[in-house]
């Protein structure tokens, strides 16, 4: 019931006839859908352009609307119960794997220069001190790291994210949230690729729209970034 009050504390539920303490859940079709609005988006793993496909709402104002109160819910997924076959359990345990083997790929045995905040850092130290190991050594070594929580990764459209805590410029699609942020890790392909799409969303755009305006911008914010980067689109 205190969740519940969390999430939604405008409705008054100690007077619900349908939920009691003690009975059994009144489950509905809708509930499943408002549920995994809600802890999805607390999850911070599905953002709301995907949630929106997912629900197949026609305005994400639908899907903002159903996922309305998550940042009170609680994160399932890291409510470790001391079960180890659980499968929450078994959700940590890969996604610590994940992690490390997507950090090992992008960043330490990248050959690309890194950018970024914590990009510049690893290229100039996390990487030199793991120069002599194997692959393995280094998915090991990254992977000892996570286990500790001294490290965190997550792809992103710019390259990728080594924050701990909850981003909020990740669950919209602001596609600058990294710009400027001690966390950040920018990867030129994926940069490049990325402004080579906002080209070609800008073209398919009608002139003179509000939506092409509103893309130009994007593309001329992505332009400028690689130009401060120094990097060539």
């Amino acid at each position: 019931m205190k969740e519940l009050k969390n999430v939604d504390p405008l409705r008054i539920w100690d007077v619900s006839n349908d939920i009691r303490i003690g009975n059994a859940w009144p489950l509905s079709i809708h509930q499943l859908r408002r549920s995994t609005a809600v802890y999805a988006i607390r999850s911070g793993i599905v953002t709301l352009p995907a949630l929106k496909l997912m629900l197949k709402h026609i305005s994400i104002v639908m899907t903002k609307y159903y996922s309305g109160g998550s940042i009170y819910a609680p994160d399932i997924l890291k409510a470790f119960s001391g079960n180890k076959d659980s499968m929450v359990a078994l959700f940590q345990e890969s996604e610590r794997h994940v992690a490390s083997w997507q950090y090992t790929n992008e960043v330490v045995m990248s050959e690309e220069t890194l950018y970024g905040a914590h990009g510049a850092w690893a290229q100039i130290h996390g990487k030199k001190s793991m120069l002599k190991l194997s692959y393995a050594e280094r998915f090991e070594e990254t992977l000892k790291r996570v286990k500790k929580g001294q490290l965190s990764y997550r792809p992103t459209p710019l390259g990728g994210c080594t924050s701990n805590s909850i981003c909020t410029k990740r669950i919209s699609v602001d596609l600058l949230g990294c710009d400027g942020c001690a966390s950040a890790v920018v990867i030129k392909p994926k940069l490049l690729k990325l402004i080579a799409l906002q080209n070609l969303t800008v073209d398919a755009c009608v002139q003179g729209s509000m939506e092409h305006t509103a893309e130009l911008q994007t593309q001329y914010e992505l332009s400028s970034f690689a130009t401060r980067l120094g990097i060539q689109a």
